[in-house]
């Protein structure tokens, strides 16, 4: 009798090698698992979100603001304070951008603080001081939203929205001027605004009052081509900007991205550097490789991630700024899941302490998950009817955090709220001795799993030199509820009078083939958590030979033929 054990998955998921070569606590796949406490346990399925005053309109965004979510779907802008789980969404009154975008893009931003008319030294030259004379009234904080196609719109804290003006508005005493574009960031008291190619910038301190070519009392040139924000806008590269994100970098530089390459973009703060009194930039190459995706962009512990057309890159953005540092090929041991697929739409955010990475995969439409506590691949996450995710965002309430995403094709879900647990894919791995003289016969799989919250069904299939073979089923039963599973000081255990600890045994005695290596696909869909395996299988020495190649094809055929009787 042959033995293989697993007692531990920490080492999480790993495609890079053969499926025989693996860490004794690594495995080739898990499907809607996670294996952070060095368990195997499902997640629940993401809840579409329904709500009468949103209707059936195409969802373009979602952002939080506190505990607020603010939606964005038809063109209309709806809010819903998240520590409310019960209430309906309400309509932002004023509020109207185009309908037809998939994407609305916005930011947060605050209350400006440098308030005074702005004079150049010397007329005529850009690179002249600035002298800050009379003090002006201050522009209010609230979330500035764009479309690519109307002039963009300020929603305050009390949930009222107004247009924002245009450069014709400009004026020394009510200087609030904001361009239209699309994807933006505020960062180093900037806001930015990408425009194609170009990334356009306001005044330091003043996020909605962008960049203006002023004249020698402080006014502006009459016409916006002349004197507008796009004369003082910043360019990396020919091609269209597909990511701009704020960078952990105490000099305020930030990523950008085009579809072909990234840079780090650098303010440049000395008196000899600043144009109308405001910095100029630099951009440092950084390597050719490109987001996907605005909202593509992540940052772990210590790194950023991304995902580009092929797959995950990371990158040190501090080592990369001082060019210590170069991008890696992150996605290697989820690679095999990625190859050749081209990314289109992508989303990627930190929850939970895990970087979700909303992308395409061989199996469809789904979220590779990485453990940024264990630094690992947990796994990936796929949802049957669930579209591609265009964003997420994370909501955080009075009791804990929520996490939402919005999908390509318009529809808007909650993540983990479904009360319908997702069916959990396990694959162990492929087992052998590591003889090529050697096959073996699967025997018996027992499982052991613990704090089963329900009854159900769990499932084993039999793959022989990743041939299938059959496939099992056993009950498990419900030991704990939610109350006798809760923790308390007085009973820091639980409270639960039952046996926790379920083993079940799947005998593959009957109606299973003869390999060199087998593994076994197991799934349940049930709230409990798988903490050992143990493979039992039977030895056939000398395969090799070719009168035991005869027995063996024999024996298959058998079994092949009484498998297609039971079925």
């Amino acid at each position: 009798m042959i033995e293989f054990n697993r007692k531990s998955f920490v080492g999480g998921l790993n495609q890079q090698v053969d499926a025989t070569r693996l860490s004794e606590d690594e495995y080739p796949l898990l499907i809607n698992g996670r294996n952070r406490y060095d368990v195997l346990q499902p997640v629940q399925l993401p809840q579409q979100i329904i709500d009468s005053t949103i209707g059936n309109r195409r969802v373009q965004g979602a952002y939080s603001v506190g505990s607020i979510l603010i939606v964005f779907a038809g063109g209309l802008a709806f809010y819903k304070d998240q520590n409310y789980p019960n209430a309906n969404y309400n309509q932002i009154n004023g509020f109207a951008m185009s309908a037809d975008v998939a994407i609305i893009y916005a930011e947060l931003v605050p209350i400006s603080t440098l308030n005074f008319v702005r004079i150049p030294q010397t007329a005529g030259q850009a690179n002249t001081d600035i002298k800050l004379t009379t003090p002006i009234k201050a522009s209010p904080a609230g979330l500035v939203v764009q479309d690519g196609v109307n002039q963009p719109y300020l929603i305050d804290s009390n949930m009222t929205s107004r247009p924002l003006n245009k450069y014709d508005a400009w004026e020394l005493d009510n200087r609030e001027y904001v361009p239209i574009g699309t994807q933006m960031i505020y960062s180093g008291g900037i806001l930015y605004i990408v425009d194609g190619s170009l990334i356009l910038r306001s005044v330091t301190g003043r996020p909605l009052d962008f960049m203006v070519i002023i004249k020698e009392d402080g006014t502006k040139e009459p016409q916006e081509a002349d004197g507008g924000a796009r004369n003082a806008a910043i360019s990396v590269d020919y091609n269209q900007v597909t990511c701009i994100a704020r960078l952990p970098a105490d000099d305020n530089s930030f990523f950008v991205s085009t579809s072909k390459a990234a840079y780090a973009v650098t303010p440049l703060i000395q008196p000899e550097d600043l144009i109308y009194g405001e910095p100029d930039f630099i951009s440092r190459f950084l390597f050719t490789a490109g987001a996907t995706s605005p909202f593509a962009f992540v940052e772990l512990i210590g790194d950023n991630a991304f995902v580009d057309f092929n797959g995950l890159r990371s990158f040190n953005a501090i080592k990369m700024i001082k060019t210590e540092g170069i991008n890696s090929p992150f996605s290697k041991k989820v690679g095999p899941i990625l190859q050749g697929i081209f990314q289109d739409y992508t989303a990627a955010i930190v929850y939970d302490n895990y970087a979700l990475f909303g992308v395409n995969t061989i199996f469809g439409r789904g979220i590779i998950i990485y453990d940024t506590l264990n630094e690992v691949f947990a796994g990936v996450d796929l949802y049957p009817g669930v579209g591609q995710i265009l964003k997420f965002e994370e909501v955080r309430t009075a009791v804990g955090r929520k996490l939402f995403f919005v999908t390509t094709d318009g529809k808007f879900y909650e993540a983990f709220a479904s009360t319908e647990t997702a069916t959990c894919k396990f694959y162990l791995g492929d087992h052998c001795t590591n003889n090529p003289d050697i096959e073996q016969r699967p025997w018996k799989l027992k499982l052991v799993f613990v704090d089963c919250l329900k009854s159900g069904t769990v499932y084993a299939s039999s793959y022989t030199d990743r041939k299938f073979g059959t496939k099992l089923s056993a009950v498990i039963e419900q030991r704990l509820t939610a109350v006798t599973n809760q923790a308390s000081y007085e009973n820091p255990l639980g409270l639960s009078d039952l046996d926790t600890v379920q083993v079940i045994d799947f005998d593959f005695t009957k109606n299973t083939l003869a390999g060199w290596k087998h593994g076994f696909l197991v799934e349940w869909d049930v709230q409990c958590k798988l903490t050992h395996a143990k493979l039992e299988s039977v030895e056939d020495p000398n395969i090799s030979s070719p009168t035991q190649q005869v027995i063996v094809s024999k024996r298959n055929r058998e079994a092949l033929d009484a498998l297609a009787l039971t079925q």
